[in-house]
């Protein structure tokens, strides 16, 4: 059993430029980029399904965690439609965060046959982003970094 909730998770890092990138990523069976999403196990909080969606994407071992602190986003929203009958939809709230992968003490990247992913700019990801909670996502991080 999930969550009532939606997790939405904004992998960052700074480059060698000391400039923020960010991964987006795209499944093999869909057409459009986005960010890490997906809901958490029942009794898991917000944070803890967090983590856990973004060491599963990132093939990253239990004892990763915590290097930075995880950054909570005011993106957040009460609640998109999610189908559950043809007939029928419910709302679940989406809570947005964000994770510094910049000082790994291992490669970080996706090894999962069914996902593409990349590392790119504010601006790059911004024009490739096809959900709108994604782009608002995007920048509030980008305002939050920038502080």
């Amino acid at each position: 059993m999930t969550t009532p909730f939606t997790i939405l998770v904004l992998p960052y890092r700074y480059d060698e430029d000391n400039q923020v990138q960010v991964s987006i990523l795209k499944r093999k069976n869909q057409r459009f980029w986005q960010f890490v999403r997906g809901s958490g196990k029942a009794g898991e909080s917000a944070e803890e399904a967090a983590l856990s969606l973004l060491a599963k994407e990132f093939c990253l071992p239990k004892n990763f965690f915590p290097l930075t602190p995880l950054i909570s986003l005011e993106t957040s929203t009460p609640g998109l439609s999610r189908r559950l009958t043809t007939h029928h939809h419910h709302r679940l709230p989406v809570k947005c965060f964000a994770y510094d992968l910049s000082n790994p003490k291992e490669n970080v990247n996706i090894f999962k046959n069914d996902t593409v992913y990349q590392w790119i700019s504010y601006d790059k990801a911004a024009a490739l982003l096809h959900f709108a909670l994604d782009k608002k996502a995007l920048r509030e991080l980008a305002q939050r970094l920038r502080k």
